[in-house]
């Protein structure tokens, strides 16, 4: 699909626009991760309301599988849920020390990355199926506002 900048600037519409999002359903789908362009990306730190240093995030898209209640209730093909994991860093780089970085080792853990060995985020790209649980959070600033997010992934056993 190309986009016609142009046609746009240009084009009339009489409807109004949704202005909230609708989120992804809670409860447990089978999904896998996302492997467009921004399938895996972070999220800087910054510092809370108290001026205390944030981990960085690391965001994994997850893609509800197939034909389950989410796809079929938001009428789409494709239901994204993102993952933020928190990052503990230590020295510029992750912190490997025992209890750190439990988040990214059990996502890890559910699609067969967490043995030694060479790895990087971008080779979660595509990976799965795995089991989520979707849950459900209120906007700071608008309670009513909600949003689709991960609680807790693991792996499909047979």
């Amino acid at each position: 699909m190309s986009f016609d900048a142009n046609a746009f600037l240009n084009q009339t519409i009489t409807e109004a626009n949704s202005t909230r999002t609708v989120p992804c359903p809670e409860g447990e789908f089978k999904a896998f991760i996302d492997d467009g362009e921004k399938a895996i990306t972070t999220r800087e730190g910054g510092l809370d309301r108290n001026g205390n240093e944030l981990s960085p995030q690391l965001v994994v898209q997850f893609a509800v599988m197939g034909d389950q209640m989410p796809n079929q209730v938001l009428k789409r093909d494709k239901v994204l849920v993102p993952m933020n994991i928190w990052l503990d860093i230590k020295d510029g780089a992750l912190d490997m020390s025992e209890g750190k970085n439990v988040g990214l080792g059990r996502l890890r853990r559910a699609v067969g990355q967490n043995d030694p060995g060479p790895w990087s985020p971008n080779m979660l790209k595509g990976k799965g199926p795995v089991m989520i649980k979707v849950t459900q959070r209120s906007d700071k600033n608008d309670p009513e506002q909600k949003y689709g997010e991960i609680s807790r992934i693991s792996p499909i056993t047979a």
